[in-house]
């Protein structure tokens, strides 16, 4: 007798394979994903501690006394690349990384903190005439 196929016992040991492949692929690809969130919302505090030092530099050469504030606060469209004082119209962009900072103006200190979750916000950064920055993650406006 001529048997044209595959058996049963041909396509289980197949999906054995299968299976054991997806079990360890799976975890891998999870894995590289929530790093590029990291990466990414990394990459969002660096951008916006860049722009805040210009901020920073712009408001030492005026003189705080002379604007007449201790601080200032703005907010990151990542979107656009720019610090925006009104938080309307900035779009949430955290990945959900759990990513906060401070600057004294000589080395910024990045913070990762699990139980924070800053998916879908925005990063607010506090200006001070001490010359020093601090981020943090807050919601978007509605």
């Amino acid at each position: 007798m001529n048997r044209k196929g595959f058996t049963w016992e041909d396509m289980l040991i197949v999906l054995i394979i299968l299976g054991l492949a997806c079990a360890v692929f799976i975890p891998v690809t999870v894995r590289k994903h929530e790093q590029s969130s990291e990466s990414l919302d990394l990459d969002n505090l660096r951008d916006c501690e860049d722009l805040a030092t210009i901020e920073l530099e712009s408001y030492s050469k005026i003189g705080w006394k002379t604007v007449g504030i201790d601080s200032v606060t703005f907010y990151y469209d990542a979107k656009y690349y720019s610090l925006d004082e009104d938080l309307n119209g900035i779009e949430g962009y955290g990945r959900g990384t759990g990513m906060v900072g401070s600057s004294d103006h000589v080395r910024t200190r990045l913070d990762y903190s699990p139980e924070l979750d800053c998916k879908g916000k925005v990063i607010r950064v506090i200006i001070n005439s001490d010359n020093t920055m601090s981020f943090s993650w807050v919601e978007p406006a509605s």
